[in-house]
């Protein structure tokens, strides 16, 4: 059985996200094109090699680890300077972007930091302009200890040799979390963000990098920390999940919210499901029992509950009550992959340090505690790094960018 987020090309969707954040506070800002050029700051591993193939815990070899600038929050991958190598872009707690150009399995020629916005965000990545060269999303909601923050969308178009041209706008929307992906079908890519607020917004795409007014949807919810999408009830239109995490005023929280696409690129009313946890932050879709039809994953931050819940997709936009697993401390990410290569989606947690192995159905095993993955770090992304045949992780946190190697035997 394949495992792999609903992300389908047939759709138009580029990248699902990563970001987490958490209070925002919307300012306004006139849009700003211009030319970037990163400038040195981070320092890599001093390592070009893959490390020793003794496994850690008997999951991965020795990490390898690169330090950036600020600490990073969110991470996407892919080809910035049409090399054929995957390079790294990461989002930080402090407003920059690091970019990381890579030479080598575990090394980077040019390592670069760019200064974005002020407070943290969200990322990803896309060819917005249909010129074939990789393009950055970023959100900025918040605001800093200092008491400055812009409510933005930033736009860096690839040049295609790893440096951008910014384009700027106010997005007015407190976004925390941001996916791309064409849910109008003109087959231009748009924008959908999860807010701090009562609705999740779409900016529908120009198919020039540059984007028009939010439209807001109802989630239920007073606070959406994540959003993700996929066609839940494969009527051939893309829909949207958000992950909500704060109470009040009669609104959900400890929720998912299901917001089902018409296909003349509106969304229907939310249709809301408990997920048992506290505080779910980043809904992760995937099939998990291998019967075609999405199925949804949340990790659990509340520190009360320290879970994972589980719901199964009935194919019709429905879902089975939430099951909840056990993950250690305050989750705050998740990556489905098959990690031992049995065919079965395994969760992979961060901050939790912990695995848990699919058993095919929809179920899984008790977690297997793994010391390597870190506390405090958030698991980004699930990606053959090394060509290898096995699923790598590329780990984030700590002011660190962590490569882990996979080293099960099947």
């Amino acid at each position: 059985m394949s495992v792999a987020p609903f992300n389908s090309h047939r759709f138009g969707v580029a990248v699902l996200v990563s970001g987490l954040l958490l209070a925002g506070c919307a300012s306004s800002s006139a849009s700003q094109p211009g030319s970037v050029t990163p400038s040195a700051s981070a320092t890599p591993s001093d390592s070009s090699e893959l490390p020793s193939p003794t496994p850690t815990r008997a999951f991965f070899r020795t990490p390898i680890k690169v330090t950036v600038a600020g600490d990073p929050l969110g991470l996407v991958v892919g080809d910035l300077d049409g090399d054929g190598d995957l390079d790294l872009v990461t989002i930080n707690g402090d407003g920059s972007v690091s970019v990381l150009i890579r030479s080598g399995i575990a090394k980077f020629d040019r390592l670069a930091d760019i200064r974005e916005g002020e407070g943290p965000g969200a990322i990803a990545a896309a060819d917005l302009n249909a010129d074939g060269r990789l393009d950055i999303v970023l959100v900025h909601s918040g605001v800093t200890d200092a008491g400055t923050g812009a409510d933005d969308v930033i736009v860096l178009l690839g040049k295609g040799d790893g440096t951008f041209t910014k384009l700027v706008r106010p997005s007015g929307v407190n976004a925390q979390s941001v996916v791309i992906a064409d849910f109008n079908g003109d087959h231009r890519l748009d924008l959908a963000t999860a807010n701090d607020g009562d609705h999740l917004s779409i900016f529908a795409g120009n198919g020039d990098g540059t984007f028009g007014d939010p439209t807001g949807y109802p989630t239920g919810a007073l606070f959406s920390s994540g959003v993700a999408t996929a066609d839940l009830n494969r009527d051939g239109v893309l829909d949207l999940v958000t992950a909500n995490s704060l109470l009040g005023k009669g609104r959900s929280n400890r929720t998912v919210s299901i917001v089902l696409g018409r296909d003349d690129g509106t969304f229907e009313a939310p249709t809301v499901y408990p997920v048992g946890g506290s505080q779910p932050i980043l809904p992760v879709v995937a099939d998990l029992n291998g019967d075609g039809a999405p199925d949804i994953v949340t990790p659990n931050a509340g520190p009360a509950t320290g879970n994972v819940s589980v719901l199964i997709g009935l194919g019709d936009g429905g879902f089975s009550p939430a099951v909840e697993y056990p993950a250690g401390p305050s989750p705050h990410s998740l990556v489905v992959v098959d990690l031992d290569g049995d065919g079965h989606p395994d969760l992979v947690t961060g901050n939790a340090q912990a695995i848990l192995f699919g058993v095919g159905d929809g179920t899984f095993e008790p977690k297997v505690d793994v010391a390597s993955i870190g506390f405090g770090l958030a698991v980004s992304t699930a990606i053959d790094w090394d060509n290898d045949g096995k699923i790598d992780l590329i780990v984030i946190g700590d002011q660190l960018i962590t490569l882990l190697f996979n080293a099960v035997v099947r």
